[in-house]
């Protein structure tokens, strides 16, 4: 499990898609999986009300599944999961 929390997601939207980029491939993901995540992630973040409120992403593999959690203050959490290559 690899976990984060963005104390401003503007300034961290580029550093959070590279991450991201290097999870997905380091699971065997990329592709569609990687840009529905992103799209994921854009919305959720620009739903936010404060951009300074800090914002949760959790990502859990698990069982040959890439699990990803996204939460911001004032939203329900997003969960996505991804099936992997090779479990």
């Amino acid at each position: 499990m690899f976990a984060l929390e963005l104390s401003d997601k503007v300034r961290f939207d580029a550093m959070l898609t590279e991450l991201a980029k290097a999870i997905f491939a380091a699971t065997g993901c990329s592709g569609e999986a990687l840009a529905t995540f992103g799209d994921t992630l854009r919305e959720v973040l620009s739903a936010s009300a404060n951009g300074h409120d800090p914002c949760h992403v959790r990502f859990h593999a698990d069982g040959g599944e890439l699990h990803v959690a996204i939460h911001c203050p004032g939203q329900p959490e997003r969960r996505t999961t991804f099936t992997l290559p090779n479990p």
